[in-house]
């Protein structure tokens, strides 16, 4: 058959939808009782963290989609992928101003981009009974992209 030297191919195609929050980014204020004092008579928190009314949860959709081969009694195999993922409300520090009391908060701060592609190529020149000698190599290009930016405005 005409086909016969290939040994492996797939196609695949991935999409994931994923929300995260920091545990210390909440919309109301926590105390933690790690950190105490008495005061009159009661064991009061010292320690908290203020509480940003304007959080939403960080949420990132990933996209791929890719080839793998494998060649030739499986002595060359051949991958490509090409992945574009977007990540909306990124959480980070905002620095506030020492005026505030606080030196940071919690803030949704960015949108970014991040898309490339990866190649993957392996050939096995040698391979015996008890050898095989086998070569692999990749290369990456990434992009990264901030689509929206909101401490530039600050």
């Amino acid at each position: 058959m005409k086909w016969d030297f290939i040994n492996f191919l797939s196609v695949r195609v991935g999409y994931g939808y994923t929300g995260s929050i920091d545990h210390n980014a909440l919309p109301f204020v926590t105390m933690k009782l790690t950190e105490t004092r008495p005061y009159a008579g009661l064991v009061v928190p010292t320690s908290y963290k203020n509480a940003n009314p304007n959080i939403k949860w960080q949420t990132k959709k990933d996209f791929n989609i890719g080839l793998e081969s494998s060649l030739w009694d499986n002595r060359i195999t051949f991958n490509v992928n090409y992945y574009n993922n977007k990540v909306v409300d990124l959480l980070d520090n905002k620095s506030l101003p020492y005026s505030s009391g606080i030196n940071s908060i919690k803030q949704n701060v960015a949108n970014l981009v991040n898309r490339g592609w990866e190649f993957d190529l392996g050939f096995t020149p040698i391979r015996t009974k008890d050898f095989e000698w086998a070569l692999r190599g990749n290369v990456s290009f990434n992009k990264n992209i901030i689509t929206k930016n909101i401490l530039s405005r600050v």
